[in-house]
């Protein structure tokens, strides 16, 4: 499916990105419970200060989560899908690795309350998911750009 502009095929690519990367963290957090903070929370803990008291808060946070994510889509469209590799897996998974390791080096040298001490599984999961936004980023961007 051709999009006929890269800002549209970059957020579609983004969110269905964050959607898929959404369905495999909270699917996990509620059946295997290896991790304590799903990518909602974080995003509760970064706007609220706290973990989400209900519902609403949460969705909230996910609805934030998932516009973070589709700007992540259209920043790799404009600025990493130009760069002369071949292997557009390959440079979706650097483009997530490498916003994933800034935002947990942000969160923790400004000291963002429950975020300056990161799990061990906590930290391995989100780089897990990172790298399942990466990867599902570039393959949605290349099935858009055709």
């Amino acid at each position: 499916m051709k999009i006929g502009n890269r800002t549209q095929q970059g957020l579609l690519a983004g969110l269905f990105a964050g959607i898929v990367m959404d369905i495999t963290d909270q699917l996990t957090y509620l059946l295997v419970k290896e991790h304590t903070l799903r990518s909602a929370d974080w995003v509760a803990l970064l706007i609220y200060g706290r973990q989400s008291n209900h519902d609403l808060e949460l969705l909230l946070a996910q609805v934030i989560h998932f516009l973070f994510t589709a700007m992540l889509g259209l920043l790799y469209v404009y600025f990493i899908a130009p760069i002369k590799i071949k292997n557009h897996l390959f440079k979706g998974w650097l483009w997530s690795t490498f916003v994933w390791f800034v935002a947990i080096t942000l969160t923790i040298s400004t000291k963002i309350p429950a975020l300056t001490e990161i799990d061990v599984n906590d930290f391995i999961f989100h780089f897990l998911l990172a790298s399942i936004y990466g990867l599902t980023l570039a393959a949605a961007n290349a099935r858009l750009a055709k």
